[in-house]
């Protein structure tokens, strides 16, 4: 009975702390901003779009090309074994 209170009142705890964090923040920080983004930010944002989709192309290539020899390997043997029967 106590783990579970005591699990109950952790979990709340930190819930209050996080809701207690993000008021200070809305508080401290102010509301009305004016910003600049460099021109040459969508270029740098467009380069990391490339990167992240041609990496992610060549990282599952690499696994379907393994997953491929493995079913590859495996059925060269069975038709070695069945010649040497």
């Amino acid at each position: 009975m106590y783990n579970e209170v005591s699990n109950y009142m952790t979990k709340h705890m930190y819930i209050n702390i996080g809701i207690y964090v993000v008021v200070c923040m809305l508080f401290v920080f102010p509301k009305h901003v004016e910003a600049y983004i460099d021109p040459g930010t969508g270029s740098y944002l467009y380069q990391l779009f490339l990167a992240a989709l041609f990496s992610s192309v060549f990282f599952v290539g690499v696994f379907i090309k393994k997953i491929i020899r493995k079913f590859r390997r495996k059925k060269s043997e069975s038709i070695k074994h069945t010649n040497e029967i």
